[in-house]
């Protein structure tokens, strides 16, 4: 077994266990899966992401994630976020130039989202990501200062089930400072979700 499949084992016991003792506690309420960026949900979680970034060179990211959405009243909420991300990868750079496996601390995103309800079908959300370069090592991260401005919509389809909506995200991630080495970040996102919730007995 090599040390990156190692790696990704643990880390999937880990956000498995995690998981299962949140479902518990949502036990008995409406199903709040985190999709709906106009409907955020305080939690706290371990995501586990996986990345083939090329033939030779593989990622794998645990991230450890905080939701908490503020009720401002009149339909208005402010959802907050942070992920503290945890990297381990083989990607050559200036601290690590043979390319061997390394674990380290990656870049920590924050976000805050004005979220305001229209009616009950429909929400919209607005706000940004900043995302700071905190990498303990160069490959750990991008090594540039980085906002996200994102723009959300949702719309519920309680036809099909209760719970069940349509929401689509806009982002769009570009640096505006930090080392001037690292390559620029450019990059226009669109996150379309349809989401289908099943009742609780099939």
């Amino acid at each position: 077994m090599t040390r990156s499949s190692a790696a990704l084992k643990i880390a999937l016991i880990v956000t498995l266990m995690c998981s299962a003792g949140a479902e518990e506690t949502r036990a008995g309420e409406e199903t709040n899966t985190g999709q709906d960026v106009t409907n955020p949900v305080q939690r706290i979680d371990l995501r586990l992401g996986y990345s083939n970034l090329a033939r030779t060179l593989e990622a794998t990211t645990l991230i450890l994630r905080y939701d908490k959405p503020l009720n401002l009243g009149d339909g208005w909420q402010l959802g907050l976020r942070i992920d503290a991300p945890f990297v381990y990868n083989d990607v050559p750079s200036l601290d690590n130039p043979t390319g061997s496996w390394e674990f380290g601390y990656g870049d920590t995103l924050t976000q805050a989202l004005l979220i305001k309800s229209i009616d009950k079908r429909q929400a919209v959300g607005f706000g940004a990501q900043l995302i700071m370069p905190t990498a303990a090592e160069d490959q750990f991260g991008s090594g540039r200062w980085r906002v996200v401005p994102t723009f959300g919509y949702r719309y519920a389809l309680p036809e099909i089930t209760l719970g069940s909506f349509f929401v689509g995200a806009v982002r769009y991630d570009t640096d505006f400072a930090g080392d001037d080495d690292r390559g620029n970040v450019s990059n226009l996102q669109f996150s379309p979700t349809l989401n289908i919730a099943l009742p609780d007995q099939i």
